[in-house]
């Protein structure tokens, strides 16, 4: 059960949703999209807690997420040794009243490195703008400075994921200036029309 989230407080994900053009999608896409994403998520987070994955659940609504999962395991050799500082939990921001679920924050010999899973056909541009609010979110919370933000587009046949890395200070910026329009245009939105 998904924690809920305090009052008042802004997801990223709405911030950096409201600059994807998802209006042009309809609902129901959305919501199965979600849906699967979850699915994958949670193979995933399984995965790296040696918990026992029953076959049914690399199957979703007819879909097959196994090819999700062989890209993910192409992606995680690299990184099975490292530590796990955060995964999928829920950090705040109480001064900019701010939150979000990095979906994975590790210690590496590199440094600390964020990532976050994808199930897209595409990489997307507003990804950046969550980037940079979940690397705002990670030193908020003292985890200490991002060495570097990876996005992986896991692909549906298990090929090779699509990495995106995301420079911190530039992710940085472009989630500040979205968070400054998101308070000025879609924070409160309400239909100028509705008053005449």
């Amino acid at each position: 059960m998904k924690e809920e989230i305090k009052e008042g407080y802004i997801r990223i994900s709405s911030i950096s949703s409201a600059f994807a053009n998802y209006g042009k999608v309809p609902q129901h896409v959305l919501d199965r999209a979600a849906a699967r994403g979850e699915c994958v998520h949670r193979l995933i987070f399984d995965h790296i807690n040696d918990i026992m994955i029953p076959s049914d659940r690399y199957e979703f609504m007819g879909d097959k997420l196994d090819g999700y999962f062989e890209s993910f395991l192409k992606f995680w050799k690299r990184y099975e040794g490292a530590k796990i500082l955060i995964q999928e939990q829920r950090l705040y921001d109480d001064r900019e009243m701010l939150t979000g679920e990095p979906d994975l924050l590790i210690e590496t010999e590199e440094g600390i490195i964020l990532i976050d899973w994808k199930c897209t056909s595409a990489v997307g541009k507003h990804w950046i703008i969550q980037a940079g609010g979940y690397d705002n979110l990670v030193i908020e919370n003292g985890y200490g400075d991002i060495f570097k933000s990876l996005f992986v587009n896991l692909d549906k046949k298990g090929g090779e994921p699509i990495i995106t890395e995301y420079d911190v200070a530039s992710a940085y910026d472009m989630f500040n200036n979205a968070f400054e329009l998101y308070r000025i245009f879609f924070r409160d939105q309400t239909c100028n029309l509705e008053n005449e």
